[in-house]
């Protein structure tokens, strides 16, 4: 339900941010996570099972999000210091 969601986004955005920040050291980097996050949180809604809370729930998601992130961060730097040319999106 949109009203849950609302609610959810407000209560954890600014906690996710600010847990990104600290991991990424990147704000844009960060609230394009959280924004990827939430929509993963909502496109999987059904999957949240009732013993998991919701905080962590959303933290396990955004980190798996900000571990790709910066796995992939790290592949782009170690090509572009062996001279390959990268294309960043």
């Amino acid at each position: 339900d949109l009203k849950a969601f609302e609610y959810f986004y407000k209560k954890y955005q600014p906690r996710l941010f600010a847990y990104g920040v600290g991991i990424l050291g990147d704000e844009e980097a960060s609230k394009d996570l959280v924004q990827e996050t939430f929509i993963a949180f909502w496109e999987n809604k059904e999957r949240l099972v009732t013993y998991y809370s919701v905080s962590s729930y959303l933290f396990k998601i955004f980190q798996s999000k900000c571990l790709s992130y910066l796995r992939k961060r790290t592949l782009l730097s170690d090509f572009q210091f062996i001279g390959i040319e990268t294309e960043r999106n």
